[in-house]
């Protein structure tokens, strides 16, 4: 397990995480506090309500990958963005970008305990 801070978000956004939410427990602590912004609205979720919302994403993408253009370390944060690429079952040929986000992931003992979310749709 990395202590890099900046390569555990890329671990995990790299990941199967939508067609797999347990592999979620190996980057994210189980008291979790996420803040997600977004044009439906800002939510606070635990760790169950995301998994649940993450595992209902994953029922629509085929493949859904992440592309940097920032990652930054300081200290116990980790600021980026990234934009997220996705296949869908119906259309697997054809890649389009969902959204691109900003996040801000503060870590404890190397499990990310609060995460700050914001998206547009592209």
């Amino acid at each position: 397990m990395s202590n890099n801070k900046k390569q555990r978000i890329k671990q995990l956004l790299e990941s199967s995480f939508y067609k797999n939410p347990d592999a979620m427990k190996e980057f994210l602590a189980p008291e979790i506090k996420i803040k997600w912004m977004s044009a439906q609205g800002t939510q606070h979720l635990g760790y169950e309500a995301f998994q649940n919302k993450i595992e209902q994403m994953g029922k629509s993408y085929e493949e859904l990958n992440a592309d940097f253009s920032h990652l930054i370390e300081e200290e116990d944060t980790v600021a980026g963005k990234f934009t997220f690429w996705m296949t869908t079952i119906e259309n697997p040929d054809e890649v389009d970008p969902v959204a691109t986000f900003m996040l801000l992931a503060r870590f404890e003992q190397n499990l990310v305990t609060e995460l700050e979310l914001m998206s547009v749709l592209n």
